[in-house]
């Protein structure tokens, strides 16, 4: 079933939900998120931080007499001059890319007292103007992610056949990825 859905409207991730996630739905407003919480979906994700609190606010306030038992995932590239919002209302940020948003986010966090997720955003490509670090960016970024008091590293386990469709990766005797070699077609 649906396990993961995302309120970007935009075209980029509703192609990849259509292509790649074929039990994924892109919702927009507050009532299909809690209709789906309803159905079993427990991760949705928003990329425009003046949208996500007061819709955060709404799915909680009408799902309050179960619990929400959702985790909000902010998607996209992060400014640092909102973090503090973010830190409001996000459990997860999918694209930390530098140190400065980490600090950020570690202060943010700090004020909020609420623990948030990150994920580390690695740029395979290097395109100007994208989100993402270098591959050899990654190690000095989690280990200054990991010093942080209340921000921790979280990573997304991708059965190996469907991390193939992120495109032709070296791996080693355990099947762990060793490299990313080239792009998807």
């Amino acid at each position: 079933g649906v396990q993961i859905a995302t309120l970007d409207p935009f075209r980029g991730y509703k192609n990849a939900i259509d292509d790649k996630l074929a039990d994924a739905t892109a919702v927009l407003d507050a009532f299909h998120v809690v209709a789906l919480a309803g159905l079993g979906v427990l991760d949705v994700g928003e990329n425009r931080d003046q949208e996500a609190a007061p819709k955060r606010a709404e799915v909680v306030s009408t799902l309050a007499a179960g619990g929400s038992p959702l985790r909000w995932h902010c998607i996209g590239q992060v400014q640092t001059n909102k973090v503090r919002s973010i830190a409001g209302w996000a459990d997860v940020v999918q694209s930390v890319d530098r140190t400065r948003l980490v600090d950020s986010l570690g202060h943010a966090v700090a004020q909020t007292q609420r623990p948030l997720d990150v994920l580390i955003q690695v740029s395979l490509d290097a395109v100007q103007g994208r989100g993402g670090c270098s591959p050899e960016q990654v190690p000095r970024l989690a280990d200054h992610v990991a010093a942080g008091a209340y921000v921790t590293v979280s990573c997304v386990e991708v059965p190996l056949a469907q991390a193939r469709d992120f495109g032709v990766m070296g791996v080693d005797a355990q099947d762990r990825v060793t490299a990313f070699l080239g792009k998807p077609s």
